[in-house]
């Protein structure tokens, strides 16, 4: 495992590389999504935004490529992904196939929970997708570790590094966070030097940069397996969606889904 400074050299370096084509995202944002600005600029909560736009096409076009793709890729009212074993068990094992089929349920109901935010935060991500041809969804836990949470990214951001097979082997998130919310999250102990002595002032506006690291296991993915797995099957299940591979561009599903791993969070400042 990395340390909290070779991790904190790599967050450093993965942002210096993306920096040529931040001015890109920055004009795009300017013209079709004044929301997402910030990736070159400074911007500031409330702050008028998009007044060099004359004229509303561009985000009116996005918006729509943006919707019809959440119609494609989430048709509404029906089942829209499907839960499957790799080696197609269920089509012999009536209880594996059962199984599975309350996993999908169980899956819709979490998704479908308001508090999860599922629904804004796929919106968000289909028009980044659309504007800037990237998106980036984090799935965790809730704060009251009740159920899941979606987040929808700003790209500005995000930054994943992928494998030599294109595969993703690390996310990392940048994070800006008052010194009450990063003890909450990490722990007084855990939030460094800075942020402790915010901490005993009682300063809760200052805002530090935190990275959130997320890492792919070195040792290999562990098999996909569940207590109340009929038979006790090891073999792995993935979600099925058909419409997702057909309409999703690469960059977005990779940059979507975070890869599976240990997740790190080192401070700065």
């Amino acid at each position: 495992m990395p340390s909290a400074k070779d991790l904190l050299r790599q967050y450093a370096a993965i942002k210096g590389a993306r920096r040529s084509f931040d001015q890109h995202y920055e004009d795009l944002a300017g013209v079709m999504a004044p929301g997402r600005l910030g990736f070159t600029s400074e911007q500031s909560e409330g702050e008028r935004r998009g007044d060099e736009r004359f004229d509303g096409t561009p985000m009116q076009a996005a918006r729509g490529l943006a919707n019809a793709t959440g119609g494609l890729l989430r048709p509404e009212g029906q089942q829209w992904f499907f839960i499957e074993t790799e080696d197609r068990v269920e089509d012999t094992d009536k209880e594996a196939k059962d199984w599975l089929a309350a996993a999908e349920r169980r899956q819709m109901a979490a998704m479908d929970n308001p508090k999860a935010r599922f629904r804004r935060a796929t919106g968000e991500a289909d028009f980044d997708a659309a504007v800037f041809g990237s998106a980036d969804i984090f799935v965790g836990e809730r704060g009251d570790l009740g159920g899941l949470l979606y987040q929808a990214q700003h790209l500005k951001d995000t930054w994943v590094r992928f494998d030599d097979d294109g595969q993703p082997e690390a996310h990392f998130r940048r994070r800006w966070l008052t010194a009450p919310q990063a003890a909450a999250k990490l722990g007084e102990a855990n939030i460094g030097e800075r942020a402790r002595d915010l901490l005993q002032r009682n300063d809760v506006e200052t805002r530090l940069e935190y990275a959130h690291i997320v890492l792919r296991r070195e040792e290999g993915r562990e098999p996909a397996t569940s207590p109340g797995a009929p038979g006790g099957s090891r073999s792995p299940a993935r979600p099925r969606s058909p419409r997702a591979a057909s309409a999703s561009s690469p960059s977005c599903s990779s940059a979507g889904t975070p890869p599976r791993g240990r997740s790190t969070a080192a401070g700065r400042g």
